[in-house]
């Protein structure tokens, strides 16, 4: 949705050095029980809970008790570990922050009952103006800003597109002021559209449960903490939860960077894996505590013969033909030709056929309607109802700048209503050129290119 929406913010976040997270994942439903794991991570009444359901899968209460009482003084919050560690010189007021808007956001909606606007003025671009004012002021500062916006939104995401300019706007004031340059700036969405029109199509789904996570970490990172910027850069091509991203925001509280670092994967507390350690490729959605229903890693659909009424599949040699033209075709429109030796290129015998599991498909909420269950999984047997196939395969050759070999992971898809096959991701390189250790294709390139300049 951020992506259609917001074209301007997206390429000035690009320009800025953000990093998308590909494979990030959402843990709950709605906005309390994705925003939690994040802010707070570890809740003592959430781990007094069975981990498991009696389905054996993730529990949603050892997320986040919500049927319990919860007093949310006694949280712990990112920003009281940052009070404990005296980085609020002035410290806490009697509101839980220094700078708190909810009295204003009162003020305003009792008197402004249209939710969007304003004296005929768009009402979210003040909050969007505060969040700017605010990393301005505190830009020397060490602080901690959050600013949440989901009123424009929650029913429509088209809706977004009247911010853009705006968001684009204040990210470039933000860089020409210098006030990125020694900040992890965290552009996200609690989840996606769980509510307007697009929640009914397949992709809707895939988009309501692997919302935006956007991250920029400081200019100088990468020279000061070599190590932790390389694991950072392959993660996010890696399945990530809410939870890491709660031990990546703490690893920055408590700077365990560089030679203060200890590792979360070999650290029992917390409940997810810091952006900063080396996360599994092989990682599953049990492992990073996403329940099932929520969980986008593909199932086998081979043995799917008719996807939709009155569409039948292609064999499996044809499929495989097709997606390799459709590969080669991408390479040749984003000018990886010149890197690529593209004749040289051959497919493996991996070529795999899948779809996002029945639940996710399906859109369930919650794993606890047994009824609701057996009916998703009855009816993936009888007429799977596949607007989308994926495709994964292997593909070996070699580049035209490198006397290295190429292996990549190329994932395709097919849109069945209108026999259209795409490449969804940049294949993702699977060894690496010595010189040229990136697992992006344009990387790698772009590496190489600059080094036989």
């Amino acid at each position: 949705m951020f992506m259609r929406h917001m074209p301007r913010t997206v390429e000035t976040m690009e320009k800025l050095g953000f990093h998308f997270l590909y494979g990030y994942t959402k843990v709950a439903d709605n906005s309390m029980v994705n925003l939690a794991p994040i802010l707070v991570g570890d809740i003592p009444e959430a781990l007094a809970k069975p981990k498991h359901d009696d389905s054996g899968d993730i529990n949603i209460n050892w997320i986040l008790p919500t049927q319990d009482k919860t007093d949310p003084t006694k949280l712990e919050f990112l920003w009281k570990v940052m009070k404990e560690r005296h980085e609020f010189l002035p410290g806490f007021t009697e509101n839980p922050a220094d700078h708190y808007y909810r009295a204003y956001y009162l003020a305003v909606y009792e008197n402004w009952k249209y939710e969007a606007c304003k004296n005929g003025e768009q009402l979210q671009n003040e909050f969007v103006n505060i969040w700017r004012r605010f990393a301005h002021r505190y830009n020397n500062i060490c602080h901690f800003g959050f600013t949440f916006v989901t009123t424009l939104t929650h029913e429509a995401g088209f809706v977004l597109e009247v911010l853009d300019e705006k968001v684009s706007s204040h990210l470039n004031a933000l860089h020409v002021d210098g006030d990125l340059e020694n900040s992890i700036s965290v552009i996200m969405g609690d989840h996606g559209n769980r509510i307007g029109a697009i929640q009914r199509r397949y992709h809707g789904r895939i988009e309501e449960r692997m919302p935006l996570m956007a991250i920029r970490l400081p200019t100088d990172f990468a020279q000061k903490f070599p190590e932790e910027y390389r694991n950072f850069l392959d993660n996010k091509y890696k399945l990530t939860s809410n939870f890491d991203i709660h031990k990546t925001l703490h690893d920055i509280v408590h700077m365990r960077l560089g030679k203060d670092k200890t590792d979360s994967l070999n650290n029992d507390n917390g409940r997810g894996i810091s952006l900063f350690d080396a996360i599994s490729s092989t990682r599953t959605c049990y492992e990073a505590n996403i329940p099932e229903n929520f969980c986008m890693c593909m199932t086998d659909v081979s043995n799917v013969t008719s996807p939709l009424p009155n569409v039948t599949k292609k064999n499996a040699s044809e499929q495989k033909k097709d997606q390799f033209d459709t590969l080669k075709g991408w390479l040749k429109k984003e000018k990886l030709e010149e890197c690529v030796d593209i004749s040289s290129l051959e497919t493996q015998d991996d070529f795999k056929e899948m779809a996002i599991n029945p639940y996710a498909r399906y859109g369930l909420r919650t794993k606890s309607n047994v009824t609701q269950n057996e009916i998703a999984l009855k009816h993936q047997e009888k007429n799977p109802n596949l607007q989308y196939n994926s495709f994964e395969f292997t593909v070996v050759g070699s580049y035209l700048t490198s006397e290295e070999p190429l292996s990549m992971l190329v994932r395709t898809e097919i849109y069945f209503e209108r026999n259209i096959s795409s490449v969804v991701f940049e294949p993702m390189i699977r060894e690496s050129p010595a010189k040229c250790q990136f697992v992006s294709i344009f990387d790698v390139c772009k590496c190489l290119l600059n080094n036989n300049l």
